[in-house]
């Protein structure tokens, strides 16, 4: 799946949230149904704690599932907790990556290839 991909280039994890609702959008009947596996894909961490609650929790699709509520709640907790902020001070970049959760984004904000 392409949107999983450490290739594509965005500049923030909520662009890739963005891409996957104008998508639905242009069928939302159709291809709501997708949006459970294709939110798997974003990783919530690199969201702002502020952007999760002032946009994803509060959007229907995510809302109106449990499975993507669930994968907001872990991704606060890892947020506040203590051993991330120590893992993301600045020039400290080396988050472990675990599949479907986390994508390298260097201080810069593009994403690069995992090596």
């Amino acid at each position: 799946m392409l949107i999983s991909s450490d290739e594509v280039d965005v500049s923030t994890e909520e662009d890739v949230f963005k891409v996957i609702l104008n998508w639905i959008d242009r069928n939302k009947r159709e291809r709501k149904k997708y949006f459970a596996d294709l939110f798997r894909e974003v990783r919530l961490v690199y969201v702002s704690r502020d952007y999760l609650h002032s946009d994803i929790v509060t959007n229907d699709l995510v809302n109106d599932n449990e499975g993507c509520m669930d994968l907001v709640k872990d991704a606060i907790k890892v947020i506040d907790s203590e051993e991330y902020r120590a893992l993301t001070k600045p020039g400290t970049w080396n988050i472990p990556e675990h599949p479907g959760t986390f994508r390298n984004i260097p201080e810069q904000g593009k994403l690069s290839q995992n090596k």
